[in-house]
């Protein structure tokens, strides 16, 4: 496990999305973290939204373990469409079962993830990291970006039993511990003033 920066991430991932060919080309390296991000949340505006929403956010890169992985959920969305439709367990393991047994052009058309294109990736992964996020909620991270790449390789793991170490990028938001506390023994005061007692 090695700390990065969150620059570091940003313009990893913004690198990884600027190979789409419905994303405009940007040179990363040469833009400053805020530029980066801009461009980042053009590209990704729901996923990457987080970036700002949860800030501060620590980083680490990390080789999953196979227990780790399979633990894996998809992107958080609505429950009924895309991959949380694929994955009713919100796994990335369950929605590559899903693709390892169901008809990929009626899963396609159930869900709007491109079946066909996580069985051509699971053919050749890449070795990019994934990016993750840990709210340290008792739940295991959600892959924010990479979905179709750690599905694919989990397709794998379901078809063959084997696992092929995963690279990720996990950010775990601060959660300060005096704000909600605060927040608490204000409420609480409040109602207090209100009684007639």
């Amino acid at each position: 496990m090695t700390r990065v920066s969150q620059e570091h991430v940003i313009k990893r991932w913004l690198e990884l999305e600027t190979r789409k060919s419905d994303v405009p080309s940007v040179d990363a390296e040469s833009l400053t973290e805020r530029e980066a991000l801009d461009e980042l949340l053009n590209a990704k505006p729901g996923a990457a939204s987080f970036l700002w929403r949860e800030a501060p956010i620590e980083w680490r890169e990390v080789t999953l373990s196979r227990h780790a992985f399979e633990r894996l959920r998809v992107i958080d969305g609505p429950e009924n469409l895309s991959w949380r439709a694929l994955s009713p367990d919100e796994t990335v393991l369950g929605a590559a079962r899903n693709v390892s047994t169901g008809n990929p052009d009626d899963l396609t058309a159930k869900t709007g993830v491109d079946v066909r294109q996580v069985r051509s990736i699971a053919e050749n992964p890449p070795d990019e990291p994934l990016v993750l996020v840990d709210r340290r909620n008792c739940r295991p991270p959600r892959v924010m970006d990479g979905n179709y790449r750690a599905t694919a390789r989990a397709l794998n793991l379901v078809e063959t039993g084997t696992y092929d170490p995963v690279s990720a990028y996990v950010g775990v938001p601060s959660r300060p511990v005096l704000k909600p506390i605060r927040k608490f023994v204000c409420e609480l005061v409040r109602r207090r003033r209100r009684r007639t007692w």
